[in-house]
């Protein structure tokens, strides 16, 4: 949806500053968004706007995308010819129920027109822009036009373009391509807002820009847009900062059919590559950036440039970058064992597993969870993959499996032997609780990641008089007066157990709101250092956590974790900790905070952590936030059912 309304003031201001751009001369006196034509390259800020059409009658429904997408595809303009035939004027007004719709003057500072600064707060509305554009001769071009949200475009009645989204509006977001004629040519939009903020952007692109918006689409993939580039004038020898053409990026990526229209367009296919391009080139590149930007190399053992160099001697041989990559990633961005960090790219292949869930158990791989159509059950232990022996394939992937601690690891280790090609099969041999072995054959893809399947997000039960308990699976989708009603109805109760096993994180501050009802004195959830880009300086952020609302629960609490714990979740897990939860089952993902998204050439983006946080007044990176009490269930109790962490949080909470 649209950007935050800081956004927008800061667009504003910056943009009012500088006196603005004019999109062309000024409207002629008697009549308003009537241009003399359009400069290449300036915005069109001048429009006659419809007032909103409200989608629901009644209260909005986010969730109606129907109803949502009936309204876009509705003709709110037939009082007056319609959407193809309309021809605004200030005095004509749109009968709607009791309700009158006029056409009013938009006058923006900027070049993004914020559609809420001239018609109001209207959330889950229709609005309509027209402008008259005068030409002195027929002129083939290219319209640039950003929208918040879906968009329609009419020019002299022909609808010209179509795009049913929810996004912020850039410029240049959709290129159009158009014929004015000659004389009066009549341009309308409609405007869809999908919630949040509302805007349009539009204007004649400059074709000497062409160029640019051409590579930007060979990152989307986009057939259309590139054709539109090229249709009208888009230079095919236009480089990216790194110097790579057209061509050479949608070679890179597979796009063979843009390929074949670049070439036909006249680039030349046999271009050297920029030293970027190649696997070495681009492995200066990818260790400069980390050196630079993550928090804490020498934290995660990167003491001197001994990584690079092996991953160096690993590539020489290679001569195509995509060859490469996957042991740059291996050996430089996964070896941090961050789970905010990690090195991605167009095409890339991610391993999928079997519906069963398996875990290290003593010393042995035990289906943990499963379908149960497959005829396993948990506690089955795994004899065999593929006919290879799994205990010893766990001892060949655990030393480089991808996790911060132990635990993290052996998860991940029991994932990746287990998984491979999206819909291939894999063959297990497993022993039952009464010790017969058996074969299941099962297929790749659609198992669940975690525990045994979905469940609600927030929910709670009491499990006995004296004790409540609540689960919490994310930090997001509920909001603090969700939590209060699961929690309210267990206050008085003396002991509660919060469950946040497997909870992969969201957002911090929903995590500060449930710590709030739990403390009558300000805590530390977190502190944060992050590091300023290319020096060793860093800056401290300190989150925390205030009381919150007129009461608080006063009894003894219990917070389950274990390695699936991660971001989010280790703030609500520190927090906690400092306001005398106890901590029961196994350590926390340790992972550093925060990330940005870094773009590296050839459509590779490089995510990587901001911060080295401390967690529990101590670093959790690479060792996780430790519980109080450490709970590792056997196999037996798989087969019985049986929550042990939960049992042993009941038993150390009571007196």
């Amino acid at each position: 949806m649209g950007a935050t309304s800081r956004v927008w003031t800061v667009l504003i201001g910056i943009c009012a500053s500088l006196g603005g751009v004019r999109a062309a001369e000024t409207p002629a006196a008697t009549q308003w968004a009537v241009y003399k034509g359009l400069e290449p390259g300036a915005f069109i800020k001048q429009w006659l706007l419809c007032d909103p059409f409200p989608v629901f009658e009644g209260a909005p429904r986010p969730e109606d995308v129907a109803a949502q997408r009936e309204a876009f595809d509705k003709d709110f303009l037939t009082e007056h010819g319609g959407e193809s035939q309309v021809q605004p004027t200030m005095a004509m007004v749109f009968h709607r129920g009791e309700w009158g719709h006029r056409w009013r003057k938009a006058d923006s500072p900027t070049d993004l027109i914020n559609i809420i600064r001239h018609m109001g707060y209207e959330q889950y509305a229709v609005t309509y822009a027209w402008a008259r554009i005068d030409m002195p001769a027929e002129t083939p071009a290219v319209l640039g036009v950003g929208s918040d949200d879906a968009v329609k475009v009419w020019l002299n009645g022909d609808l010209v373009h179509e795009n049913w989204t929810s996004r912020e509006v850039k410029e240049d977001d959709d290129l159009v391509g158009v014929t004015f004629r000659a004389g009066a040519n009549s341009l309308l939009l409609k405007i869809q807002n999908r919630g949040r903020l509302w805007g349009l952007a539009c204007r004649l692109v400059d074709p000497n820009v062409l160029g640019d918006r051409l590579l930007a689409a060979l990152d989307e993939g986009d057939l259309d847009t590139v054709r539109t580039c090229l249709s009208y004038g888009a230079k095919v020898t236009a480089t990216d900062k790194y110097g790579f053409t057209a061509v050479q990026m949608a070679r890179m990526r597979g796009q063979e059919e843009i390929v074949r229209l670049l070439v036909d367009h006249g680039a030349d296919p046999n271009v050297k590559l920029p030293k970027v391009g190649t696997p070495l080139g681009f492995l200066d590149l990818l260790w400069t950036t980390l050196k630079d930007n993550y928090p804490m190399m020498e934290y995660a053992g990167a003491f001197d440039e001994s990584w690079y160099e092996a991953c160096k001697e690993r590539i020489k041989d290679k001569t195509a970058l995509f060859d490469a990559l996957p042991i740059m990633d291996a050996m430089l961005v996964r070896r941090l064992n961050d789970y905010h960090t990690g090195l991605h790219w167009e095409g890339r292949k991610y391993p999928s597993g079997p519906p069963v869930f398996a875990a290290w158990v003593e010393s042995r791989i035990a289906v943990k969870y499963c379908a149960k159509e497959l005829g396993i059950s948990p506690g089955d232990v795994i004899l065999e993959i593929d006919d290879a022996n799994a205990v010893d394939l766990f001892a060949q992937t655990w030393p480089e499996a991808f996790g911060a601690t132990s635990y993290a690891r052996a998860r991940a280790a029991c994932q990746e032997i287990l998984a491979g090609e999206e819909g291939s099969q894999v063959r297990l041999k497993l022993r039952d609780g009464r010790g017969e072995v058996y074969e299941k054959t099962l297929t790749r893809g659609g198992g669940e990641r975690f525990g045994p399947g979905p469940e609600p997000t927030l929910h709670s039960r009491a499990l006995d008089d004296r004790t409540g308990y609540i689960r919490i699976c994310g930090w997001t989708g509920f909001t603090g007066a969700d939590f209060d009603k699961q929690l309210d109805p267990l206050r008085d109760k003396p002991f509660l157990i919060i469950d946040v096993r497997d909870n992969g994180g969201g957002q911090d501050f929903l995590a500060e709101t449930v710590i709030g009802r739990f403390i009558t004195r300000k805590v530390v959830a977190s502190i944060s250092f992050q590091r300023r880009e290319g020096t060793n300086l860093y800056e401290k952020f300190t989150n925390v956590v205030s009381p919150r609302g007129d009461w608080q629960y006063s009894g003894k609490v219990a917070v389950l974790i274990n390695e699936g714990c991660a971001s989010a979740c280790e703030h609500f897990v520190s927090g906690m900790h400092e306001a005398g939860a106890l901590l029961v089952g196994t350590p926390t993902i340790g992972a550093c905070g925060w990330s940005k998204q870094i773009e590296l050439p050839a459509g590779v983006d490089l995510r990587c952590s901001l911060t080295f946080p401390l967690h529990g007044k101590m670093p959790s990176p690479l060792h996780g936030i430790e519980p109080h009490c450490l709970v590792e269930p056997t196999i037996q109790d798989i087969r019985d059912g049986r929550d042990t962490v939960l049992e042993r949080a009941r038993e150390l909470l009571k007196p």
